[in-house]
């Protein structure tokens, strides 16, 4: 999303600063494409047994594009409001990651990796040694 298809990636940064957002922006194109590509995987690992472990990737790639759009679209920027107000512990940490991602437009970006710009701070001063 920040490499080659970042112009796709840079309407969810525009929308989210708005005021109001807009319903449609056209990083929700993400998923049509990533869909469209699992569908096409998911014929040939069906089809051909020889590929067959394509098709418990494409589930795992499905969960957690599923996941992706709950923890993201709708708990992070609430564009369904199925969460209300309501804060979750698990996935606050989260959503502050991403906030800092929206702030700076860098690490963490607040899914795949979300600790780690966070852990690069540090909790344990440098003359302590992390491990004993």
């Amino acid at each position: 999303m920040h490499g080659l298809a970042k112009f796709l990636h840079e309407s969810h940064h525009r929308n989210a600063a708005r005021a109001v957002p807009a319903l449609l922006e056209a990083n929700d194109f993400f998923p049509v494409i990533l869909a469209a590509g699992v569908n096409i995987l998911l014929a040939l690992g069906f089809n051909q047994p020889s590929l067959g472990a394509l098709v418990p990737t494409c589930v795992g790639i499905t969960a957690y594009g599923f996941a992706y759009f709950i923890v993201h679209d709708v708990y992070i920027h609430r564009r369904l409001r199925l969460f209300g107000n309501k804060k979750v512990a698990l996935l606050e940490r989260l959503a502050v990651a991403h906030r800092r991602h929206h702030q700076f437009n860098g690490e963490p970006y607040g899914m795949l990796l979300p600790i780690t710009g966070q852990r690069a701070s540090g909790s344990i001063p440098s003359h302590v040694p992390a491990e004993s």
